[in-house]
């Protein structure tokens, strides 16, 4: 199991206690720190923040994190714009960029980022494709002749194009909830990134079935990667685990409402929770939302653990995965040394 933790958070958590640790505000030290503790691996997310930028930062003060963007949106930008990111990470980071994608929902495609909306399974799969080719014609100088349906890329003359790479290629890996979208992963992809909600029972049942049987699965095994998913708590307060324990009640209530998570709730039988929920959402009432999701539902989406019973915890609900991250505010809560010994516990050293 490869442990990480993510780079992108920009605030921080500082409740002024003056014995708090405090972790580098530069993207550069903190990710230099994060390395010296033991992670294998660092993310960074497109929520309020670019995805690329902090990883480009810690390419260059780390030797062997691999970096994960988790997740960019694939949609809003051109096969190109990607090809070049990935292709000058790869080369910076010395071969340790994964680029995790992910489709995100139309709503936010065409009204926050002003672009199309397409089928995203097809549309998936020809993006990969034509990024793949615009690397080969940069590794082997093979012509550049992209002709699909969403995409048509066919010009790159000697002066924009950046040459070959002494390492293999930047690996991809898809965010997948549903079954086509990790069907797609396991056949042509590098791993698949797992949404936070998603139980064990669906994973198991519903998207690893999809997954194993897939052309790029099957050459990679235990190289591909698989996230946990899902949602992790880990502390030693009681007072802390109770309000974050209620936040991810209201995450979970909101994502329960959307029609495109619907099948995660029906494998429970929770149809009709979901179908209220919906309702509600419908006339604005989301406060009132987080009252239907019950501590048994909870319990399927969420890993409540102290400090000293994770590696136990992760054992007994994580074994399908080999990528784990952990919550950036169990660093500040326990300290510099005791995430050391953390690390080197769950992984076995």
């Amino acid at each position: 199991m490869k442990i990480g933790i993510n780079i992108s958070d920009i605030n921080l958590p500082l409740n002024g206690n003056p014995d708090e640790i405090i972790l580098p505000e530069k993207v550069s030290s903190r990710s230099k720190l994060f390395e010296s503790l033991g992670f294998d691996f660092v993310t960074s997310n497109e929520t309020k923040s670019n995805p690329f930028l902090p990883l480009s930062i810690a390419s260059e003060t780390t030797n062997k994190l691999d970096l994960v963007s988790s997740i960019a949106l694939a949609f809003v930008r051109s096969p190109m714009d990607l090809a070049y990111i990935a292709w000058d990470l790869q080369r910076m980071s010395q071969g340790r960029f994964y680029m995790g994608l992910g489709s995100q929902v139309r709503g936010h495609v065409v009204r926050r980022f002003s672009s199309e909306w397409h089928p995203p399974i097809k549309r998936m799969k020809e993006l990969i494709s034509c990024i793949n080719q615009i690397w080969k014609c940069w590794q082997n100088g093979k012509e550049l002749n992209f002709n699909g349906e969403y995409y048509k890329i066919n010009l790159m003359t000697p002066f924009f194009n950046p040459g070959p790479i002494n390492f293999n290629f930047p690996k991809i890996c898809l965010a997948a909830v549903n079954t086509k979208m990790a069907s797609l992963s396991g056949d042509i992809s590098d791993g698949v990134i797992l949404h936070g909600f998603s139980t064990k029972k669906y994973i198991q049942k519903v998207l690893l079935p999809e997954i194993i049987i897939g052309k790029k699965y099957n050459n990679l095994k235990n190289d591909f990667m698989i996230t946990t998913g899902g949602f992790l708590i880990v502390s030693n307060e009681d007072k802390k685990i109770q309000k974050k324990i209620e936040q991810v009640r209201s995450q979970i209530a909101f994502y329960s409402s959307t029609k495109s998570y619907r099948k995660v709730m029906e494998i429970h039988n929770w149809e009709g929770i979901a179908d209220k929920l919906y309702r509600m959402s419908v006339v604005g009432k989301w406060e009132q939302m987080s009252k239907l999701i019950t501590d048994n539902m909870l319990d399927e989406f969420l890993v409540v653990s102290k400090v000293g019973e994770l590696k136990k915890n992760i054992k007994r609900k994580y074994n399908y995965a080999n990528y784990m991250s952990l919550p950036l505010d169990l660093v500040y809560e326990i300290g510099l040394e005791e995430t050391k010994v953390l690390l080197n516990n769950i992984k076995g050293n």
